[in-house]
């Protein structure tokens, strides 16, 4: 990054933003060595912490990188619904004590321009739950994790497939598709083969057309271009796996 920083140069460099929620098999940023970063070249430094809230883990990494005095964070965004179990569409936005200001850049931007129901659901929410709620949820999902991890793992197993070691992604799983990609790679084959014996029984139809045109003239030259350039525009779908469903693009 440091590299990237100095090729570029740091100012022209509006702001540089940091992920923790990452889907294995990535693992979150170092969002400490970022923050160190950007407080030496003086950039801007934003953190995605989209799923974060909900990892002990995670929550001291940022804190840590807000905290630490040695670096800088500008502002920290989360989702509310990944976090806080309410409908999609919210966010919180925070930041340093030492950033305010940008936080209220932020906040003159929003007013009228968006709904108030993700507000009342997530005051909702917390009210219900209460402070001994809260953490109880938190222990929860922590308690799960292992749980779903070894499930994964039991599936992968039956399926000839393995889960990745990611102990550095704490909030999600990833399985591998290596017998998915084999059966798409076969599909692809036959799927080829079928295309192009389609076209040769197409130009053989052509070759075997006649035009009159004053005297009989076979198109068999005209056709065999044709034919080459069929081929050439063959197209074999690609299945890319999308939750359940194959789709083919």
């Amino acid at each position: 990054m440091r590299r990237a920083i100095e090729g570029v140069g740091p100012s022209r460099i509006a702001a540089i933003v940091s992920t923790t929620s990452c889907f294995a098999p990535r693992a979150s940023d170092d969002v400490l060595g970022v923050a160190i970063l950007c407080a030496e070249y003086g950039i801007p430094h934003m953190i995605n912490n989209a799923y974060g809230v909900q990892s002990r883990m995670i929550c001291r990494a940022v804190n840590k990188a807000c905290l630490s005095g040695k670096g800088r964070v500008d502002l920290v965004v989360q989702s509310t619904d990944k976090n806080f179990m309410v409908p999609v569409g919210g966010s919180i936005v925070a930041a340093p004590a030492a950033r305010k200001a940008a936080l209220d850049l932020v906040a003159t931007e929003y007013p009228g321009r968006a709904s108030a129901s993700t507000h009342l659901d997530l005051m909702m929410t917390l009210l219900n739950w209460g402070a001994r709620g809260w953490r109880k949820v938190l222990a929860c999902r922590e308690e799960l994790f292992p749980y779903l991890l070894d499930s994964m793992k039991k599936v992968a197993a039956a399926e000839d497939e393995r889960v990745l070691d990611t102990p550095g992604n704490p909030i999600s799983v990833a399985l591998t598709l290596d017998t998915l990609v084999e059966a798409a790679a076969a599909a692809g084959r036959r799927r080829e083969k079928g295309v192009l014996r389609d076209v040769e029984a197409a130009t053989v139809g052509e070759q075997n057309e006649t035009v009159k045109d004053g005297k009989e003239r076979v198109k068999g030259e005209r056709s065999a271009g044709k034919s080459e350039e069929r081929k050439k525009n063959v197209v074999v779908p690609n299945p890319t796996f999308f939750g359940s469903m194959l789709w083919s693009r």
